[in-house]
């Protein structure tokens, strides 16, 4: 071997000591960014990759001191020694390099999903411009000498902030009809009376709740958004790993793959005491007729709460069972199902055989649903005597088999990638990073079994006005009070410290 192919291999094997190096502090660096990491964990395994980082170095710079064959006694060559300890030290140090960049690779995965799902933005209600499917109109300088149709009895200060902006882009001050109703704005604007109508776009699903506008979505089109950021109230100071802690999970009912302020279809409320492990899950039928926070004693549906943000919804349910609500978990229709497909379906425990309106059928005892079977089957209602009632027990049947699949065996390691990018858009908390690296820490510290249970209130089936849609009665469900009194007596429970048990939820 030549001088000059020693150098090379001597400057190669350098880069290599030096690579491992950059790939373990690269490493350590993403542990310590997760804060997930239990510092016992972190320490041990600092030490370890220092150490070992010192073996290659060591072994690869360090020339050796001159030492006799065990067997032979012969001498052995200090070249011969210094030689064997860089294959040595090689071997290792790509091993190392492979491990701490796979580590690397995960933990990133992880910072970046987290930091995609922790929503530090807030949430925003957004105005759109909405004209007929067939107009000729493709932006909003297209309707520069247009007619606006617009309501002062729905979300009358975000459509004039919306109306402002549009002057504003515009450059003049558009022309406007103003009308006595929503729907009263949406048969001007299908007649011709106007060019386009403002409306917050949640209000859409509402509207296609009623048979005259069932096809709103199709017979319309959005040229113009505004988003408007959701106040959002003061919340407690709760130490995540201390405190009891209410969170509000929210099922959001857009189709988008993003999420927006729109209805919820899911209303769970996860009370969370972290000393004692103790979960109740707690169902609200989302036809719920209940005082929302913004309807100024008027009485709404649950579910159109949520298209005055999600803020709206949280204080509603606070109002409801005279408990705060720290933080939220809001799911799209979109992420529910992606997050089952990337774990290759859910085994759901269904309660009663049934053919949905989408054309699924499951029997009644454990079925096997992918993401689009999942989803039908927690919207339905139509096929069932206790309707709402049962579509909350199904939601709660469903999230619990998720649960039980992402947790079991190895889920999370086969569809890692899958689950990380699946959460991305529609997967969103307000738990800060922090808190949420500090409840995983929290149960990798102690890996103790946490107690859940469930509980839903329920209702009687009715019909009567809405705050929201003021102009016709639509399906509501009126709140069974003994039912809602036992689920302040259950949320205090968790509160106080207690271990629920399955003779408390099954009380009403």
């Amino acid at each position: 071997m030549t001088k000059t192919t020693k150098k090379i291999l001597y400057l190669l094997g350098s880069l290599v000591i030096l690579l491992q190096a950059v790939v373990e502090i690269a490493a350590v660096y993403e542990m310590i960014q997760s804060n997930m990491i239990p510092n016992v964990i972190l320490i041990v395994g600092i030490a370890i990759l220092v150490i070992l980082q010192a073996v290659t170095t060591v072994l690869f710079f360090v020339k050796p001191k001159k030492k006799n064959d065990k067997k032979t006694g012969e001498k052995i060559s200090q070249k011969k020694r210094l030689k064997k300890h860089r294959k040595i030290a090689m071997i290792l140090a790509v091993i190392m390099i492979l491990i701490c960049g796979l580590l690397t690779y995960v933990m990133a995965k992880v910072n970046d999903a987290f930091g995609a799902i922790t929503n530090e933005d807030g949430q925003y209600i957004e105005i759109g411009v909405y004209v007929m499917k067939d107009s000729p109109a493709q932006s909003i300088n297209d309707l520069t000498d247009s007619t606006f149709g617009m309501t002062d009895s729905y979300d009358a200060e975000n459509t004039q902030a919306a109306l402002n902006d549009i002057n504003d882009k515009l450059g003049k001050e558009v022309a406007t009809e103003n009308y006595d109703s929503v729907n009263t704005m949406v048969d001007a604007l299908y007649s011709g009376q106007t060019d386009a109508m403002i409306l917050n776009e949640a209000y859409a699903s509402i509207l296609e709740d009623q048979e005259a506008y069932q096809n709103f979505s199709d017979d319309t089109r959005i040229v113009y958004t505004y988003r408007i950021k959701v106040d959002e109230d003061e919340k407690r100071d709760v130490k995540v790993t201390k405190d009891p802690f209410v969170v509000y999970i929210s099922g959001s009912d857009t189709r988008s793959d993003k999420l927006a302020t729109s209805r919820s279809d899911v209303n769970l409320l996860a009370i969370v005491n972290p000393e004692t492990k103790q979960v109740l899950l707690l169902n609200t039928p989302r036809d719920y007729y209940v005082q929302t926070s913004v309807s100024g004693g008027a009485k709404d549906k649950l579910t159109h709460a949520g298209i005055y943000g999600v803020q709206c919804s949280m204080d509603t349910l606070s109002m409801l069972y005279d408990t705060p609500v720290d933080y939220y978990m809001q799911i799209n229709f979109t992420g529910f199902e992606t997050m089952i497909d990337a774990i290759d379906g859910v085994d759901v425990d269904v309660d009663q055989a049934v053919t949905t309106d989408d054309g699924y059928s499951f029997s009644e005892g454990i079925n096997t649903m992918n993401g689009k079977e999942a989803l039908s089957y927690v919207r339905e209602r139509h096929h069932f005597a206790d309707g709402d009632n049962a579509r909350g027990r199904h939601q709660m049947a469903v999230i619990s088999a998720i649960i039980q699949k992402a947790s079991s065996g190895t889920t999370i390691l086969k569809h890692y990638g899958d689950i990380m990018d699946s959460m991305e858009g529609m997967f969103v908390m307000d738990l800060s990073q922090d808190d949420l690296g500090n409840l995983v820490k929290m149960q990798l510290s102690d890996s103790s079994s946490w107690n859940v249970k469930s509980y839903a209130v329920t209702g009687e089936n009715s019909s009567n006005y809405t705050y929201s849609a003021p102009g016709q009665q639509l399906y509501v469900m009126e709140p069974n009070q003994d039912t809602v009194d036992h689920a302040k007596e259950l949320i205090n429970k968790v509160f106080s410290g207690d271990t629920l048990t399955d003779e408390d939820v099954a009380a009403q």
